[in-house]
């Protein structure tokens, strides 16, 4: 086979001129227009904890632009159990919502830590958050 039996592959724009898709230019302008990378200008943690097994807690109210929630491990004498995160309407019961047992832990891409809300199999159960904003 010779070099004249293969066509070349490129990219045409909207007029049918070959480009180069892959310049240094354009990919500063599509990282422009997609916000650049987001990094993070400050972080936090937080422990809550869900009172009362059957009864939803809301995360306090803290701007982010993700966070992580990760069920601390319980304590050797209380089963262990597990929690759900998700809207206001999660429920351990049923398993609405995101389940998490001791250590695992989820990433979420939320705007403020409020909008997530955790309930558990036992009473007493807590969950850490670390967030980004």
């Amino acid at each position: 086979m010779n070099d004249s039996q293969f066509s070349q592959v490129g990219v045409l724009d909207e007029s049918e001129n070959r480009i180069n898709p892959a310049t240094e230019e354009k990919q500063d302008a599509i990282m422009s227009a997609l916000g650049g990378l987001i990094q993070a200008t400050s972080v936090g943690t937080f422990i809550t904890t869900v009172t009362t097994a059957g009864t939803p807690v809301q995360l306090p109210n803290h701007a982010c632009k993700k966070c992580r929630v990760q069920k601390i491990p319980s304590d050797i004498n209380t089963k262990g159990g597990y929690v759900v995160i998700g809207d206001s309407s999660v429920d351990y019961a049923t398993g609405q919502g995101n389940l998490l047992y001791d250590t695992q832990s989820e990433d979420y891409s939320v705007s403020n830590t409020n909008l997530l809300y955790v309930d558990a199999s036992i009473s007493g159960a807590q969950i850490s958050v670390y967030y980004e904003n």
